[in-house]
């Protein structure tokens, strides 16, 4: 009976210890946020190491929780951010410490991050000043690893007055979303449409399926009464622009002054 009891309470202090232990855990995951939050702020996000700003993200998705080690399976996995970023959901959800929910949200990001450089054409963003309009299709699409098409509706003053997004590859399954695309247009009644896609790792040089594409839509918006000024793609090496038949911007350019400066320094 006495080795009962003293079982008892060493089941009973071991508990306490475990409770005890757990408020000082919660306690100190709070003040490592709180502290790495401040350093984000104080020191910027760019200037942290690559488990500080996973950590930091995943301060967003998972509440209340040590995130550290989640962090570096992360980045173990994946090797970067945007890796993190871009993996399928149900990729993630093989890593321990990623359900379905941290999952979703993980995957929220991207577009929420499109949602803002989207946002921004409510101000009556105008294509006329070319390297703006670029800027903004190189937020959007050049690092993603999946097909995008954007339409982007023009007022006769060539103000952004409404934009579309269409996943390509189910575009690709069930065909172009004729009715939504009438709707757009009835919407917005704009005078022309720019049309852009990416290449996610190719080259923005455009295939023939690229160019059966735009003869296909340039006669579909005709019909509509809407003329279709030009055709974009978004690749590794550049954006290419239809109407100019060339390259309107050449990554590779850039990447050859970035190292030039490097080998100078």
């Amino acid at each position: 009976m006495t080795k009962i009891v003293v079982q008892a309470k060493a089941r009973g202090k071991t508990v306490k210890k475990s409770e005890n232990e757990k408020v000082k855990s919660i306690t100190c995951h709070k003040d490592h946020r709180k502290r790495l939050i401040e350093l984000a702020q104080n020191a910027g996000v760019a200037n942290l190491s690559p488990i500080q700003q996973v950590e930091l993200f995943l301060f967003f998705a998972v509440p209340r929780v040590d995130v550290n080690p989640l962090a570096h399976r992360l980045l173990d996995r994946y090797g970067s951010f945007a890796n993190i970023v871009d993996a399928e959901i149900n990729d993630l959800k093989r890593i321990h410490g990623v359900g379905d929910k941290v999952a979703m949200k993980i995957k929220c990001f991207g577009q929420l991050r499109d949602l803002y450089f989207i946002s921004k054409l409510n101000s009556k963003f105008n294509i006329k000043n070319q390297a703006e309009f670029l800027n903004l299709l190189e937020n959007l699409m050049r690092f993603k690893s999946t097909e995008n098409l954007f339409l982007f509706a023009l007022s006769i003053r060539s103000e952004i007055i409404g934009q579309r997004r269409y996943d390509l590859q189910q575009v690709r399954k069930v065909g172009l979303p004729v009715l939504d695309i009438c709707g757009f247009v009835a919407s917005t009644n704009p005078t022309s449409i720019i049309v852009v896609h990416n290449h996610p790792g190719g080259t923005a040089n455009p295939s023939d399926d690229d160019c059966q594409a735009n003869e296909y839509l340039s006669n579909f918006l005709e019909s509509l009464n809407c003329k279709m000024q030009d055709s974009m793609i978004v690749g590794c090496d550049g954006i290419y622009s239809d109407a100019k038949g060339a390259f309107v911007r050449d990554y590779c350019a850039q990447n050859n002054i970035v190292n030039f400066i490097n080998e100078r320094k």
